[in-house]
């Protein structure tokens, strides 16, 4: 990008390459106080992470670990994304997203601006799903089982089809019976964003249906639209009236995040 720039810069008598800036010239950290339920269920889990010396093994200690992070990733986000049935509380991360979404939805209401929303975490069931997760699993199943190194490099090119993280994420939503987009949208919802307004990239599962979703949103007709890094990465053409972009949760790459901001930051 940096390299267009200059070019473009060149060709066009020191002109400014054609990309929005952000607003305040950085991106703006919101720093959200953790519910008595996320209290409760962090204290826990220092109590676990004070364990990990005590297993002897270290593949299970290894695995413990990350099975860890990967809890402290959910908590950081709602309660609910560990247990489904503790009860909806006042604030956290959730309650901010929304208020932060519905305020700007009125600031552009004029101009009809748009917002993208990401969240990898917490998705909700998609028809598609279970076909996907289940080309998934065969595969690392055939991988587990041949030795044979031909095969072995065929099985793990289909593999690249697929985002790991993705897979994990769908896995957990057959099982839950809440999820962080339902909640999201509901909370849109009651802060006066109409439904008719708000979209889940998951919803868009064919080229045809994806096209018709970003045509819908470059014209303003939806106003938010909610997916994942995998699912609204590249390719997501959508920038027409981008006002503003919310990470809901954080990414284990800042390619990522930088991917993500890419969505807005570009002609």
């Amino acid at each position: 990008l940096d390299d267009i720039k200059q070019w473009y810069s060149e060709d066009n008598g020191g002109a400014k390459f054609p990309v929005p800036t952000i607003k305040g010239g950085k991106r703006q950290n919101n720093i959200v106080q953790p519910t008595p339920a996320q209290e409760r269920l962090l204290q826990q889990m220092v109590q676990d992470f004070e364990a990990l010396p005590m297993i002897q093994d270290p593949k299970r200690r290894n695995a413990e670990r990350l099975r860890l992070m990967d809890r402290a990733r959910k908590i950081s986000l709602d309660a609910r994304a560990v247990n489904p049935h503790i009860p909806g509380e006042e604030g956290g991360k959730l309650s901010v997203t929304a208020d932060n979404v519905a305020r700007i939805y009125r600031e552009w209401d004029e101009h009809k601006g748009t917002q993208l929303v990401f969240l990898d975490r917490s998705i909700p069931k998609n028809k598609g799903d279970d076909a996907r997760l289940a080309e998934y699993d065969a595969l690392l199943a055939k991988l587990e089982s041949t030795t044979n190194i031909e095969e072995q490099d065929d099985i793990q090119e289909q593999l690249e089809k697929f985002d790991s993280s993705e897979m994990s994420a769908i896995r957990e939503a057959q099982v839950a019976n809440w999820n962080a987009y339902d909640e999201l949208k509901r909370q849109f919802i009651a802060r006066g964003i109409p439904e008719n307004q708000i979209a889940f990239i998951q919803d868009a599962n064919t080229d045809l249906q994806k096209q018709d979703l970003f045509d819908k949103v470059n014209a303003g007709d939806i106003r938010v639209l909610i997916g994942s890094t995998p699912r609204m990465g590249a390719g997501t053409n959508v920038q027409q009236r981008i006002v503003a972009l919310h990470h809901v949760d954080v990414t284990w790459k800042p390619s990522d995040i930088e991917q993500r901001e890419g969505r807005a930051e570009r002609q």
